[in-house]
């Protein structure tokens, strides 16, 4: 564990009650900043070389990161309403050349503010889940939702399948 006992304690805690997340099983890592902890999933769970998938639009900082990590980035569309493409995910996870290791989903998106709702989050966890890909989850706007939007996070159902879902 990382952190004094009682900040994990408090993060477990407004995870499980604000954000429905079983967290009986789970860990939690703080670290000093979204960029240190994407930077710190991707080593974790990629090698040089592998692919990391981004949603077009996507966040500047998720590029600079794999950069540096020797991986791939490979960008996928989203749709008309901003929210990434499972087919477009389906059919490149299935390529026989695939390196895909992780895909990353920013949700509320930055730049675009899309909110995956909690269909199509799930659909992703399935693909990734699959293909033994990881889906890193990026929901550092997590309150910052326009026109009754309403953000779910992709771990709430993924309990089943924690093992793809960071």
């Amino acid at each position: 564990c990382h952190g004094t006992y009682d900040l994990l304690s408090a993060l477990k805690t407004k995870l499980e009650g604000e954000n429905g997340i079983d967290m009986s099983s789970r860990e939690v890592m703080v670290t000093n900043g979204a960029n240190q902890a994407y930077a710190s999933a991707l080593m974790a769970l990629c090698d040089p070389g592998d692919e990391v998938v981004l949603f077009a639009p996507f966040y500047f900082s998720h590029v600079a990161a794999m950069k540096l990590l020797g991986l791939h980035p490979l960008v996928l569309p989203c749709d008309d309403a901003g929210l990434p493409d499972v087919d477009a995910l389906r059919a490149a996870l299935r390529r026989p050349d695939s390196r895909i290791r992780a895909v990353t989903m920013v949700t509320p998106s930055n730049p675009s503010g899309a909110v995956c709702d909690a269909e199509r989050s799930a659909a992703l966890v399935r693909e990734c889940a699959a293909a033994r890909a990881w889906l890193v989850v990026d929901e550092a706007y997590e309150h910052f939702t326009h026109e009754g939007a309403m953000h779910t996070s992709p771990a709430w159902d993924a309990n089943e399948l924690a093992d793809c879902v960071v």
